[in-house]
């Protein structure tokens, strides 16, 4: 369901034979919202590095990054590619080739996406109760957002990745 929608909580028993045995739901601005989220890994991501390269502090920020990223748009890759080299760019534009540091970059910011989403209030209970009832449920995303590694995958039968199947699900 998109946010501000909600499914519906009984219906009645002639149309309880329609209720679909499988649920799935899209990620980002469904179970969280995608902004903070991002904002929160490559803030994280640019404390690691000025940590690991002290002499990179204070010329990295978020909105750097982000229009690093949106330079890239439109050019062949995958979102992890992309973002690949988006720190690549930064970082040469400072003065920093260090060979495997965009790299370690990348692996940086995907961990602390994990840890930057909040989701939102309405989601466990939802899934709680979607459970109840019987429904297999199920995550399909055009993202890459390591989604097995939040606790609340453990409730997911599936996971689809669009970049992984090669197909993008619809919008």
């Amino acid at each position: 369901p998109r946010r501000g929608r909600r499914l519906p909580r009984r219906r009645p028993a002639s149309e309880a034979r329609l209720t679909p045995a499988v649920v799935s739901f899209d990620l980002d601005e469904t179970l969280w919202e995608f902004m903070p989220m991002m904002d929160g890994a490559l803030g994280r991501t640019i404390e690691r590095l000025e940590e690991r390269v002290p002499g990179i502090a204070g010329t990295l920020t978020i909105d750097v990054l982000h229009a690093y990223r949106a330079e890239l748009d439109g050019v062949a890759g995958t979102y992890e590619e992309l973002r690949l080299e988006s720190f690549r760019r930064a970082l040469a534009d400072r003065g920093v080739v260090e060979e495997g540091l965009p790299r370690w970059m990348v692996d940086v910011w995907m961990a602390e996406r994990v840890f930057s989403v909040e989701l939102h209030p309405d989601v466990e209970p939802e899934m709680d109760r979607l459970e109840r009832a019987g429904h297999i449920l199920g995550a399909i995303t055009n993202g890459n957002f390591p989604v097995e590694r939040l606790e609340m995958a453990r409730r997911f039968a599936f996971v689809v990745h669009a970049e992984r199947v090669g197909e993008l699900k619809p919008a």
